[in-house]
């Protein structure tokens, strides 16, 4: 490529996005770029924000790093959005777009805010019990029950059995367990093989099968729902209108359904449960650790809400909250890169053309921490890093151009609505023994205890007189 090689494969120790940050340190900052070889296939490694903006606004073709594909094909279904590529692509993301834009927020906020009201009480018990919480796995089951509502019109249960493990919770959990396993073994046979019969496939079938029984539930009841007339207008009803236009209103059925477009409907409760949740699981120990920032937050959702749920007109109010929100992603970003393909044509960066078919690869477990760019990069400060709008090509926790999450507005809201009701319910201490780390799912980072490599958040609550 005319460029300096900055590592290779042997750098991923401990893992895939230590060993990008690795290769990015190495990258000379007059170029902003440099390139790197994963089993013999050369990459394009670029760190600075001005190329890094270039690559996302013209390139929407992207390719999933090690084994991802096979296993995310495997878990939702073949034409899961962010594998797929061309006009399927464009249809998928234009069927998807309209119910997650921030215009309709306002109809989801009374959902969500719903969602966090159960969890406040379920985490009351708990404190007036003494027992120990795993924050974790709280934003898990509160982002399952709020967004099953939200889009779907139906609550998966997960709060009310919580702190027991709800089915559909073990079923994700088991699958970020097995994606880094499988994904990034050295063996690409274990990468691609998810149909022979053994022990390992047949409990990776399990977890899919829980998974998509839940949803199929949720799309049964709504089939049942509209032929007694009752119609609601959600991410759902608008997959069925979809699938009525393409295979007509007779053939609509159920099985019908989830073959053609479960795949999706499974991937939008999974999006949300992989970046926004395992923010909201960091952030709730960055602030038992923090408690000058903790104080500002209640007194933001004091002035504001005054004791009361979150609702749409106070979104725009709750700005440390949102500022949090992105502090989070910065500095515990559960996205450690996006990827790349460069077409239809060479793309040119700086001095250099970069061809067709070049994968690229952008490091945000590097740019979000840059020196060059981040003042005291880290530390958790969100007023320092966000009181102003950082540097375009700085800061993509949701990436950029065309293929940027469709949930990311979504996912916004959800945290704040979350955290607000945390914050002026309860006051909550890092529980003894606990050591906050990050562990790598393959898809990127989640909190757990470095202590134990456990996937967790564990805090002690007391309840707060409002």
């Amino acid at each position: 490529m005319g460029l300096p090689k900055v590592g290779d494969e042997s750098f991923y120790d401990p893992d895939f996005p230590t060993g990008l940050a690795k290769m990015a340190a190495n990258v000379p900052e007059e170029l902003g770029m440099g390139y790197y070889t994963e089993y013999g296939v050369e990459k394009l490694l670029v760190t600075r924000p001005e190329f890094a903006t270039t690559v996302l606004q013209d390139n929407v073709e992207h390719y999933l790093w090690a084994g991802i594909s096979y296993a995310s094909q495997c878990f939702f279904g073949e034409k899961v959005l962010f594998v797929v590529e061309g006009e399927e692509w464009q249809a998928l993301r234009k069927l998807l777009r309209p119910n997650l834009m921030k215009g309709n927020l306002p109809e989801l906020c009374q959902d969500v805010a719903s969602a966090a009201s159960a969890l406040v009480e379920r985490l009351g018990a708990m404190a007036d019990a003494g027992r120990t919480v795993d924050m974790l796995h709280a934003a898990q089951a509160y982002h399952l029950d709020a967004t099953g509502q939200a889009l779907y019109g139906s609550k998966f249960g997960t709060v009310g059995v919580f702190p027991e493990p709800h089915p559909i919770v073990e079923a994700f959990n088991f699958f970020l367990d097995e994606l880094p396993r499988r994904s990034f073994d050295p063996d690409p046979a274990v990468h691609v093989d998810y149909s022979t019969d053994n022990e390992a496939n047949r409990a990776m079938w399990t977890a899919r099968d829980q998974v998509h029984g839940v949803v199929r539930s949720a799309v049964g009841q709504r089939l049942s729902q509209r032929r007694q007339g009752v119609v609601r207008e959600d991410t759902l009803e608008m997959f069925i209108r979809s699938y009525e236009q393409e295979f007509g209103r007779a053939n609509l059925t159920e099985t019908g359904l989830m073959d053609k477009l479960g795949a999706n409907l499974v991937e939008l409760i999974f999006a949300g449960y992989n970046t926004y949740v395992m923010a909201l699981g960091s952030a709730v120990w960055a602030l038992a650790e923090n408690r000058d920032l903790l104080a500002k937050l209640r007194e933001e959702a004091r002035r504001v809400l005054n004791g009361r749920a979150v609702e749409f007109k106070d979104y725009g109010e709750l700005k440390l909250h949102y500022m949090t929100f992105q502090e989070t992603l910065r500095l515990y970003g559960p996205t450690p890169a996006i990827a790349r393909k460069v077409a239809p044509s060479a793309m040119p960066l700086g001095e250099h053309l970069i061809p067709v078919g070049a994968e690229v690869m952008i490091p945000f477990v590097h740019v979000h921490q840059d020196p060059l760019f981040w003042d005291s990069p880290s530390s958790f400060d969100p007023e320092l890093h966000f009181s102003s709008p950082p540097k375009r090509g700085t800061f993509l926790p949701f990436s950029d151009g065309p293929r940027s999450c469709l949930g990311q507005h979504y996912a916004g809201m959800a945290f704040c609505v979350a955290l607000a009701a945390l914050v002026q319910n309860f006051d909550f201490t890092v529980a003894p023994g606990y050591e906050f780390g990050l562990n790598f799912n393959g898809f990127g980072f989640g909190p757990c205890n470095a202590a134990t490599g456990k996937k967790q958040v564990l805090v002690n609550l007391t309840r707060r007189k409002m």
